[in-house]
């Protein structure tokens, strides 16, 4: 039995997506899953819905997002995506072997990556494997998180202050071209406080205003959070104090917390 139902997909793509309320897009969840359940049969472990759905954060033209676990095949995760009544459906199919290892690693978007471990509703299955990956989420190796915390701080945020600095000397571009420099800039950042306390946000989209309220990088950063939420890149464009009481902020944070690792640094000489 097919996990999505055969459909003229050209017609699905072209019609865009359809209004529906919460309840319609709660009751496709739960028939995928039953569909998914019946396709692996004894060897699904569970099926889960996750994303806004699953948080009660939905709007009317929200997707479906669902992961399962099976204790056998060939590939960690194959992601599957259709069009269903008006309405994106994803479903990530993994492995029980590959779910674990893709748990176990602290990837560079760690605190985006598992949040489906920490926010999700279970249509089918059994809650254990997913109770020891939520275990396992939060007790991964300091050294891993050290490593790739330090990784982002050098590869990101290092190259993206450096970038804010040059506008400074380009004032007939400086208002155009910062905005998404320093939007992509607070997002690593966010994304670092993220590892530093283990905690996952709920979407994309909300990263910056749920890192700023967290309150665990006070001073310029929320100020500078605020600023991008509103899109009033100009007066951020001109508070370049800002920017540089983060870069110090965020740098006396990271040696306070020991979470900058030399290790993570390569170099040809």
């Amino acid at each position: 039995m097919p996990i999505a139902p055969a459909a003229d997909k050209s017609v699905e793509l072209l019609a865009g997506p359809l209004a529906h309320d919460r309840y319609a897009r709660l009751a496709l969840a739960r028939q995928v899953a039953e569909r998914t359940a019946a396709n692996f049969g004894a060897d699904l472990l569970f099926c889960a819905l996750y994303g806004s759905v699953a948080r009660e954060t939905d709007g009317p033209f929200s997707d479906v997002e669902l992961f399962c676990a099976c204790r056998s095949g060939d590939t960690p995760c194959r992601v599957y995506e259709w069009i269903e009544a008006g309405i994106k459906i994803k479903l990530r199919v993994y492995t029980e072997a590959g779910l674990i290892a893709e748990t176990a690693a602290v990837d560079t978007e760690w605190p985006l990556s598992h949040n489906k471990i920490f926010y999700h509703n279970l249509l089918a299955g059994s809650p254990a494997l997913l109770a020891e990956l939520r275990e396992l989420a939060t007790s991964a190796d300091e050294a891993a998180f050290a490593y790739t915390i330090t990784h982002v701080y050098l590869a990101e945020v290092y190259e993206l202050t450096a970038k804010l600095y040059n506008l400074r000397h380009l004032a007939e571009v400086a208002d155009k071209g910062a905005a998404p420099v320093l939007l992509k800039l607070l997002e690593h950042v966010a994304i670092i406080l993220g590892m530093a306390e283990r905690r996952c946000f709920s979407t994309r989209q909300l990263m910056l205003s749920e890192a700023a309220g967290w309150n665990i990088l006070p001073g310029a950063f929320p100020q500078l959070c605020r600023l991008a939420l509103s899109g009033n890149f100009v007066e951020g464009n001109k508070a370049d104090g800002l920017v540089e009481q983060l870069w110090s902020e965020l740098g006396a944070f990271l040696q306070q917390r020991d979470l900058l690792q030399t290790s993570a640094i390569s170099g040809f000489y």
